[in-house]
């Protein structure tokens, strides 16, 4: 019989998952957001390295980065 669930994580153990995430960034994730920090979009960055755009996104997560998005551009009247 399992025993009694295990107590809540402090927020040190929290801090400490936090800073782990951290270091187990990729260089690819790094590269992803240099590549977005240069303003292009996920889809350029996606195509240069031959992964999906979604891919893209998530490495930009894991670093902080944001993607940029092309604005369309309005047909002229």
């Amino acid at each position: 019989m399992p025993g009694p669930p295990p107590p809540p994580p402090t927020e040190g153990a929290r801090t400490a998952a936090r800073e782990s995430v951290a270091e187990r960034n990729t260089s690819r994730a790094f590269e992803v957001a240099a590549l977005l920090a240069q303003g292009r979009t996920r889809g350029e960055i996606a195509a240069e390295l031959g992964v999906h755009p979604n891919t893209v996104s998530t490495y930009a997560r894991a670093t902080g980065a944001r993607c940029p998005r092309k604005k369309k551009q309005k047909e002229p009247r």
